[in-house]
């Protein structure tokens, strides 16, 4: 059963200079893991920032669909919604430890030239 759905766009120029902000700057949104993955490819870091925040802010959505709306503000939270890898290199959605619930969760993120676009789908686990 789904739980909660969010959905998020941001226009890629926004994060034009994000990787020459610095690393405290950085870890108020981002986790340590995303923003050296973001910067690793200089010429990427604006798309990889923007659909790291995109998701963060779909996450964020979904869960307050599933679960209301949570006592903290969004830029609170970000640092425990966190982008990363499966062992087959697709984007998976990591919210430990802010959902404690037994959920499965789905994320898929898309990009142009000039926005990033991200779906995320809470549901329900079952046994």
């Amino acid at each position: 059963m789904i739980l909660g759905i969010g959905l998020d766009t941001v226009e890629i120029a926004r994060f034009k200079d994000w990787h020459k902000k610095s690393m405290p700057q950085l870890l108020k949104i981002f986790t340590k893991e995303e923003v050296e993955y973001c910067v690793s490819e200089p010429t990427k870091s604006s798309e990889r920032f923007a659909a790291r925040f995109a998701a963060k802010e779909a996450a964020f959505k979904a869960i307050c669909q599933a679960f209301g709306i949570p006592e903290q503000p969004f830029l609170s939270l970000c640092r425990n919604i966190e982008v990363i890898k499966d062992i087959n290199g697709l984007p998976k959605i990591n919210l430990k430890p802010l959902v404690k619930s037994p959920i499965n969760s789905h994320i898929t993120i898309t990009h142009t030239r000039t926005s990033a676009s991200v779906i995320v789908i809470l549901e329900a686990k079952t046994n």
